[in-house]
């Protein structure tokens, strides 16, 4: 469990990156939102998968 507080650092910064995407939502391009849907696809399959 050593890795958590950076593990709450790193969800903070993306909730904060999440709302800052939210404001600029219609001004961001059909590329960077695929971009940061994939991204995210990604961290929550690597979330979902039982670890060894």
């Amino acid at each position: 469990m050593k890795g958590l507080p950076k593990l709450q650092e790193e969800i903070s910064g993306l909730l904060r990156n999440v709302q800052i995407l939210i404001l600029h939502w219609k001004s961001v391009s059909e590329k960077v939102k695929l971009a940061i849907f994939l991204r995210w696809g990604v961290l929550r399959s690597i979330r979902v998968e039982p670890r060894e």
